[in-house]
């Protein structure tokens, strides 16, 4: 129940405040910070891109593979002042082969801060939408200070927490502490976050602690984050503790493919089986993003593409030349690979692509860093 409880929590946090970020900060989290970026071996720039996330899949791990189609599907709406109102969430039918919305989170705002969350979960029987979890938030200028929230079943109240967050000198966010109540009267200490930075304020670590069944405080979890010399994260632990053997026992690993500007773009999930005492994969979430900002802003490199086309991939890009091998992928809105080219010493990249009609994703790399992310519509 715990880890349920702090699950929810998590996930709803890292859609509320860059300084209220908890463990579970993994499916939700958008990097919209200002960092450091290698743009040429010779040459770092800062530089400040706003994004919208519009879209992540999510593909499991099959026979040695990563599956074509994706398993579940999450899209974001915003409102007029780019606030994320709503998402919604699709699992695929292995039945039908199509994919059913299942959970839709509404996001009501007090200005550019969540004021209240509803999560409404698919009833079967009914065909309808119900809410199962309420959570309401209290800022202190502009930190989250408390959540206070109810998780329902079948219209009757299952329990209440309420979570309060505590800061640093440095404005950074120290501690969480998330109580619980079955009656709304009387709330019981449930558990405690304590977090970690390293000395360019980035979160390395959390330890969450819990009041077990006897009133003492046992170890619960830990997460731990390595960071790249720009400061985008690149990989994400998490550990279990063992009542039994008193021990930390590992849960799993992420890793995470950045943009030069440190958002994710691809996420890898390995989960620990013990087994065999290795990390399997499990799950890859790929993102897609509304860049805000001019095409000179949102690529690394100042390229013109020709968009939309009736099928022409059509690339001018002088510096190009700098690089020996960019690789240029091309992928759908679901997700999937559907084209792959490698290119040679050549500023301007021009070829028939053969794509129907729709909206793709234009990727170039060299050496896995990224170049450009543009979105590209074949007419």
């Amino acid at each position: 129940m715990l880890k349920n409880l702090l699950l929810i929590i998590g996930v709803l946090l890292t859609t509320l405040s860059a300084k209220a970020q908890t463990p579970q900060d993994l499916a939700l989290a958008i990097s919209q910070e200002s960092v450091q970026k290698l743009n040429h071996p010779n040459r770092i720039e800062f530089r400040t891109v706003d994004t919208q996330i519009d879209s992540f899949h999510q593909f499991d791990f099959v026979n040695e593979n990563w599956n074509d189609t994706p398993l579940g599907r999450a899209f974001y709406s915003y409102d007029n002042d780019g606030n994320n109102t709503r998402i919604e969430f699709l699992e695929l039918d292995p039945a039908t082969n199509e994919y059913e919305l299942t959970q839709i989170v509404d996001q009501v705002y007090s200005g550019s801060l969540i004021d209240s969350v509803y999560i409404n979960v698919l009833d079967e029987a009914s065909g309808d939408f119900i809410t199962q979890l309420i959570q309401a938030n209290t800022y202190n200028e502009d930190d989250l200070v408390e959540t206070q929230w109810l998780q329902i079943d079948f219209g009757f109240i299952l329990i209440y927490a309420q979570s309060t967050f505590y800061y640093s000198e440095n404005n950074l966010l120290d501690s969480l502490k998330q109580d619980i109540s079955f009656d709304n009267v009387a709330f019981d200490p449930n558990a405690t976050v304590v977090y970690s930075y390293d000395a360019e304020e980035n979160q390395v670590e959390s330890l969450t602690t819990v009041i077990n069944q006897m009133g003492m405080v046992e170890n619960n979890s830990r997460d731990s984050s390595a960071y790249d010399e720009y400061n985008r994260r690149t990989k994400y632990y998490t550990w279990e503790w063992d009542v039994n053997t008193s021990q930390w026992v590992p849960e799993q690993i992420v890793t995470f493919e950045n943009d030069e500007y440190g958002t994710p773009m691809i996420e890898y999930q390995k989960v620990y089986d013990s087994a065999v005492g290795a990390f399997l994969n499990q799950l890859k979430t790929v993102y897609f993003f509304n860049y805000l900002s001019s095409v000179d802003e949102t690529s690394l490199l100042d390229c013109r593409m020709l968009n939309p086309s009736q099928g022409l991939i059509q690339i001018n890009c002088p510096e190009l030349q700098e690089y020996d091998q960019v690789n240029l992928q091309v992928f759908d809105m679901m997700g999937r690979l559907v084209m792959a080219k490698n290119i040679v010493n050549n500023e301007n990249i021009s070829f028939e692509s053969g794509l129907q009609s729709g909206t793709y994703i234009v990727f170039l790399s060299s050496e896995n860093y990224p170049l450009i992310s543009e979105k590209l519509i074949i007419r």
